[in-house]
């Protein structure tokens, strides 16, 4: 169990290392911090100690406009985007960043609009502001669709590790996450019965002249290198993760009823995932569905893994070997 945790705070070494430079330096002693790990195994001491160190030393300062915050993007860009930073807040957790944890998970939640078709801002920057690398406008900006439902599974989480009752009490969550399971899917076609037939691109402002993220505003997807996706299995095992944990939120506060209704909902979304996107013949399941309507096998299934949609003990263990076969990209190893 220690060792899954470990992993957690060791993913910031995707983010935060830097070509070419020494991966995993000894660290002195008076570097050291109060969380650590013993250990006979050198190697992965170094490694804790270095990812311990690396965290400590992204952390912004609380004086910042954007209050306490934590380095969560891609490097230089001084900001936290949704996908890393509900991927690594429990490690960050671990290491003593929970004031930035809260305030940045409330920064995404306060910041839900119908005037981006109920997204928030996907990365913000120290100043308090949308990131200019992915915002030029409520109807010119990067977004990923899974990303409201992975902060709804961060925010559970995180409430599970630390018994703060803002993650899911707060009236800013509390509307994030209504939103998000309602008016979010219904504007995106993400329903159940739906999403197998949504068009690739949505809700496009065609009086706009050369928007610079033209199609990029609602990708169906964390693989961003994959062109003419309309909807594929991270995206639906997001939404069954998201919508279970929203489940498991209106339980805590004693809405049973709305409860299983919203359990029911994750529920269709896994058998559509089992039932569907499961190819016999190969032994795995399809990544992408395209424009053209075929399904595609790719990338290594980390997701649907990550957000416990796989139905069958062997299929798990079948995806499992394959991602120790494949390399993957930084997003899929957060």
């Amino acid at each position: 169990m220690k060792l899954s945790y470990l992993s957690l705070i060791l993913v910031l070494s995707c983010a935060c290392g830097q070509p070419g430079q020494e991966k995993y330096p000894d660290i002195a002693d008076a570097a050291r911090t109060s969380f650590g790990v013993a250990s006979d195994d050198t190697a992965l001491v170094k490694i804790f100690d270095w990812a311990v160190s690396n965290s400590n030393r992204y952390v912004g300062e609380d004086s910042d406009p954007v209050g306490p915050w934590y380095e969560a993007a891609l490097p230089n860009r001084q900001a936290f985007c949704m996908r890393d930073v509900s991927h690594q807040c429990i490690g960050e957790e671990l290491n003593g960043h929970g004031r930035q944890n809260a305030n940045m998970m409330g920064k995404f939640v306060e910041n839900i609009s119908e005037s981006k078709d109920y997204c928030t801002y996907w990365e913000i920057d120290r100043n308090n502001l949308p990131a200019s690398a992915d915002y030029v406008s409520d109807q010119d900006f990067w977004y990923n669709l899974n990303a409201n439902f992975d902060v709804m599974n961060a925010c559970y989480r995180l409430y599970l590790w630390t018994g703060n009752k803002v993650y899911i009490n707060d009236p800013r969550f509390e509307e994030f996450f209504r939103l998000s399971a309602n008016e979010y899917i219904d504007r995106w076609q993400l329903q159940a019965d739906k999403i197998m037939e949504r068009p690739g691109v949505m809700h496009e402002d065609d009086a706009r002249v050369d928007p610079k993220f033209k199609t990029f505003r609602g990708l169906p997807s964390y693989e961003e290198s994959v062109r003419g996706l309309t909807v594929t299995g991270d995206l639906i095992a997001t939404i069954y993760r998201g919508l279970k944990s929203y489940a498991q939120i209106q339980r805590l506060g004693g809405n049973e009823e709305a409860a299983r209704h919203y359990e029911s909902k994750a529920e269709e979304y896994a058998r559509l995932y089992n039932a569907g996107w499961w190819n016999e013949e190969t032994q795995n399941y399809y990544a992408y569905k395209l424009e053209n309507e075929n399904l595609k096998e790719g990338g290594c299934n980390v997701f649907p893994l990550w957000f416990g949609i796989v139905d069958k003990l062997e299929r798990i263990n079948r995806l499992l070997t394959i991602l120790s076969e494949k390399e993957t990209n930084v997003e899929s190893m957060s």
